[in-house]
């Protein structure tokens, strides 16, 4: 996630610059930016730390995505396969056949793909059947006060049984509490049960305040609750917390905060 430390009003989350910057098109630079400060301090983190980043729809459209990401890898010495793209719908549903291509020749590289922001588009389930995706984030919408809304419930455990029956890892994004955690995870007990698996969970790591080398724009795991992530299979696992299932299931992962 991506902060913009302002001299004046402190820190700024991407949701309130980010449309700003698409208007006046600076966005793609913005998210070039980011990829190769995130690369920089993840190059710091031991073996057992992911990377994922958002690709916005201005860079995924670029004819040279695919290179231009290799290039930043190669030049800080990052290994692709600890990284993960996410993509939203408005990054796609342009062009299935370009979406598709890119989406295979980043895969092609060893990077992994999520579709973000899960089950709010309409063309969400269309996607799915089109695209070869490697995970699912499913909308914070869906999960933040997961305890107060049965309706989440019963939408979220369809999520993770639709990611299973397609083989997709599943992210659970908003998890602002432990009530949402432990809402969201007592429904993952009972699958893991159902299919005689085991999980762990872990917190969220923090990049190091040196690693952002005193710039305005920074890149890290810090700007806001409720995002999380986890690695494809067979990856080791990623930072925030997971449940991993085995065979054909990706692990699950949803983040507790700090």
């Amino acid at each position: 996630m991506a902060c913009w430390n302002h001299p004046e009003r402190g820190i700024i989350n991407a949701p309130e610059f980010v449309p700003i910057a698409e208007d006046i098109g600076i966005v793609a630079r913005i998210g070039w930016l980011v990829l190769e400060r995130a690369v920089q301090v993840a190059m710091a983190w031991d073996a057992n730390h992911n990377l994922s980043v958002n690709i916005s729809p201005h860079q995924f459209r670029d004819p040279d995505l695919a290179h231009r990401i290799s290039e930043i890898f190669d030049a800080a010495g990052y290994d692709p396969l600890w990284i993960e793209v996410e993509l939203t719908e408005s990054a796609i549903t342009s062009d299935y056949e370009s979406a598709g291509n890119a989406i295979r020749m980043l895969q092609d590289r060893g990077i992994s793909i999520a579709l973000d922001h899960f089950g709010t588009g309409f063309s969400s389930l269309s996607n799915l059947r089109r695209l070869p995706f490697d995970r699912l984030k499913t909308d914070r919408s869906f999960v933040t006060n997961i305890g107060g809304e049965p309706g989440n419930q019963q939408i979220a455990a369809g999520i993770l049984a639709l990611a299973r029956r397609l083989g997709l890892s599943v992210t659970a994004e908003g998890v602002e509490s432990d009530t949402d955690l432990t809402v969201y995870t007592s429904s993952i007990v009972r699958w893991v049960r159902d299919t005689s698996s085991t999980g762990r969970w872990t917190r969220p790591a923090r990049a190091p305040q040196s690693a952002t080398n005193g710039h305005n724009l920074s890149a890290s795991q810090t700007c806001r609750k409720g995002q999380s992530s986890a690695a494809r299979r067979p990856r080791p696992a990623r930072i925030p917390a997971k449940w991993v299932r085995p065979g054909d299931f990706g692990p699950v992962a949803a983040e507790k905060p700090v």
